[in-house]
């Protein structure tokens, strides 16, 4: 089978340990061709070329942002003219290529009818709207934005989503039909359980140079508001431990650095410690969990799996986080805190909690290690997803109906009627 998988290049979070551990495991059978939108400025990824060194990287001045819509579009469209590899299956993991790839389908035949599958991972425009203000022209543009998204996922022959959460997300805010959603549970990641065998808590913290009395809180994700890493760091510069604390945030500090370094650089001491680590390894990551007392999970919206979750669970160490989302799926009742708003209250909660957990780590974690690598396994969950491509046939849209609605149903608060054809419809003679 031929899979032609598009994406974003990103750095940390979850979507890329969702690409590495499916793709890996995809291509032991099947060709999969992967294509990510970069930026220009950027030097390729190392987690990239490292592996998938067969990927193709198309640069972009601003690939995240919308004014990069056309250059997508003229760019994969030169690309898929130019290939001559018939593609089976068309994977999208971002929503803003929904659009891009919605609009090729229909001026390319050579895609038109193969079938075409997105993973949820998130809504762009519900991550936009977290933390925004409430104004009549905000919530117009959150109204508009979000039935075009809707709409663009009525194209999909396939919605994947990795929780029950995200499930209920995509049913409630895109309105997907429920038929059309498959929860696809992610395997636990090599790197992580190799970690736990290889060297035991106390190793792996002093590998890091952190004393073994010191208790040591670790966070990781990406930095932008739903993730609470920022927040999480202001409520511990003015947080009191009981006790010498160091608090170990990993991230891509590429645009927040100096903003950070210049607002707490001078007011920590020994009894309280912040280290922030620019850009990780896979394996830097996994020393980090492992050698943490306990590690924070501050997401304050839309967490629609925790793939930091899997893998703290995966090095065997405790996890604390808010009771939002899909935590509730992977973290242990007892380690979650009821979320009240993104003030500082919420954050002295978490880290009050982690310093109770880190205390006594007679009971890490109520899932049982073989019982958490049974359940999450990518062998199990490849099976799963190869016999969901070949459940059903494609469907496909006209161009008609396509410019019909997203020029005038999108922007008009009724339902969309999209008539779906079936790829192997036969005419009458």
């Amino acid at each position: 089978m031929n899979i032609l998988y598009i994406t974003d290049e990103v750095q940390v979070g979850g979507s890329f340990a969702f690409q590495l551990g499916l793709i890996t495991h995809l291509q032991k059978t099947d060709v999969v061709q992967l294509i990510l939108f970069a930026n220009e400025k950027k030097q390729p990824l190392f987690l990239y070329t490292r592996n998938f060194p067969g990927h193709i990287r198309i640069s972009l001045p601003n690939h995240f942002s919308k004014s990069s819509l056309f250059q997508r579009l003229r760019k994969l469209w030169s690309f898929i003219n130019s290939s001559s590899v018939s593609w089976d299956v068309i994977i999208v993991d971002m929503t803003r290529d929904l659009l891009i790839i919605s609009v090729l389908r229909i001026i390319i035949s050579k895609i038109r009818k193969k079938k075409y599958i997105a993973v949820f991972h998130g809504s762009q425009v519900l991550q936009d709207r977290y933390g925004s203000d409430k104004g009549w022209k905000r919530k117009l543009y959150y109204s508009l934005y979000m039935k075009l998204e809707s709409f663009l996922y009525k194209f999909v022959d396939m919605v994947i989503v990795l929780s029950l959460f995200a499930k209920n997300q995509v049913i409630s805010e895109l309105f997907i039909p429920v038929e059309k959603i498959s929860i696809l549970r992610p395997g636990t990641e090599a790197t992580f359980s190799n970690m736990r065998k290889k060297i035991s808590h106390k190793q792996a913290k002093h590998l890091l140079g952190i004393d073994s009395d010191r208790q040591l809180f670790v966070a990781a994700g990406r930095i932008e508001n739903r993730k609470g890493l920022l927040q999480l760091i202001q409520s511990y510069h003015n947080w009191k431990p009981s006790r010498p604390t160091t608090l170990i945030v990993l991230s891509d500090f590429s645009e927040v650095f100096q903003d950070i370094f210049g607002r707490y650089s001078s007011d920590f001491d020994f009894s309280k410690q912040l280290y922030l680590v620019h850009k990780t390894s896979r394996e830097g990551l996994a020393l980090h969990l492992r050698a943490a007392d306990c590690v924070l999970m501050p997401s304050v919206a839309l967490e629609t799996f925790g793939f930091l979750t899997l893998e703290t669970l995966t090095v065997g160490q405790p996890i604390v986080g808010f009771d939002l989302g899909a935590n509730s799926e992977l973290i242990p009742k007892s380690n979650l805190i009821p979320f009240r708003n993104t003030n500082v209250d919420s954050f002295y909660s978490l880290l009050t909690k982690a310093e109770e957990i880190s205390s006594d780590r007679s009971h890490l974690n109520s899932k049982p290690i073989k019982e958490l690598e049974k359940e999450f396994r990518w062998e199990t969950s490849v099976k799963k997803f190869r016999g969901l491509l070949s459940s059903d046939n494609p469907k496909h849209i006209s161009a008609l109906y396509f410019f019909r609605n997203i020029l005038f149903n999108t922007a008009m608060n009724k339902p969309m009627q999209i008539p779906l054809k079936t790829a192997k419809t036969s005419r009458k003679r």
